[in-house]
């Protein structure tokens, strides 16, 4: 017969991994929709994200309506980061990095420049947004947000109040046999520092992108982002890959952490190329 000390013992223990599970099953965003924790509007926004580009939508635009006119990111205007990965904000995995300053872009849209002060890199398996139904293996997005003092500063009257954020997704698919030799500076599968990690190459100077107003992809869903995706994928190996994957797997094991496509509803989808146009450093 168990001593009443040693069952106290043992029903506090249980108590004790009983609220250690609910804290990890609250701690973990179910991606799987509806669920409570996908509040309105998730359920009913009419420009929810993320979406698939489909090759044979109607409302697509190529006229010239927004570009990225200059970046800055990284320390001393290096364009690199130093910094480390962690599991953060239910099972979404980020970059934190060694300091303040993250940087920020010149970004134009409809003939009026905008500084966005780049927030938080974070990383989806695989890919929330599509080509034709085609996903990444990984999504990186750089999330940025509108500096409204710069543009008081500029004297710049802002047409674009309801778009606060400017998230850039880049989509990564295991297609080299090679190490990606800027992705092997995130130290991703020795889950070692990161270092010199070049961000200044991801956003869309040359490169061919496409352009939606969308939301957040992940709850609340709030519609106020302005969303620039690259066209062309990053290329990785099959061991970047797996460390990558890891991340989730030590904390979550199983568990994939992107949002399902969403319902396009009419928008306008801009395609925006700018062959000749080179990386512009801020003046």
């Amino acid at each position: 017969m168990l001593s009443p000390t040693l069952n106290s013992y043992i029903s506090y223990l249980c108590l004790f991994l009983s609220l250690s599970n609910l804290s990890y099953i609250k701690s973990q965003l179910d991606y799987s929709e509806p669920k409570s924790q996908w509040k309105t509007p998730c359920g009913d926004g009419k420009r929810q994200s993320p979406i698939d580009f489909p090759l044979n939508y109607t409302n697509y635009d190529n006229q010239p309506f927004v570009k990225f006119i200059s970046v800055n990111y990284g320390f001393n205007s290096t364009g690199t980061i130093n910094g480390t990965f962690e599991i953060k904000d239910k099972n979404i995995y980020k970059i934190t990095p060694n300091g303040t300053e993250w940087g920020y872009v010149i970004f134009q849209k409809d003939s009026i420049d905008y500084k966005y002060d780049l927030k938080e890199i974070n990383f989806h398996i695989s890919s929330e947004h599509k080509f034709n139904g085609l996903a990444g293996d990984i999504e990186m997005q750089l999330i940025h947000v509108k500096n409204n003092d710069w543009l008081i500063s500029k004297n710049i009257s802002s047409s674009d109040i309801e778009n606060p954020n400017l998230a850039i997704g880049v989509l990564i698919k295991v297609a080299s046999l090679k190490d990606n030799e800027n992705f092997a500076n995130l130290n991703i599968k020795t889950k070692g520092p990161i270092a010199n990690y070049n961000i200044q190459a991801f956003p869309p100077f040359g490169k061919p992108f496409l352009f939606y107003l969308g939301s957040s992809t992940t709850p609340n869903c709030e519609e106020n982002t302005n969303w620039v995706i690259v066209h062309t994928m990053e290329k990785i190996s099959k061991d970047q890959y797996d460390g990558f994957r890891s991340w989730l797997d030590t904390s979550y094991p199983g568990v994939m952490n992107n949002r399902k496509t969403q319902k396009i509803n009419d928008r306008k989808l801009y395609y925006q190329f700018y062959p000749e146009q080179v990386v512009r450093p801020i003046k």
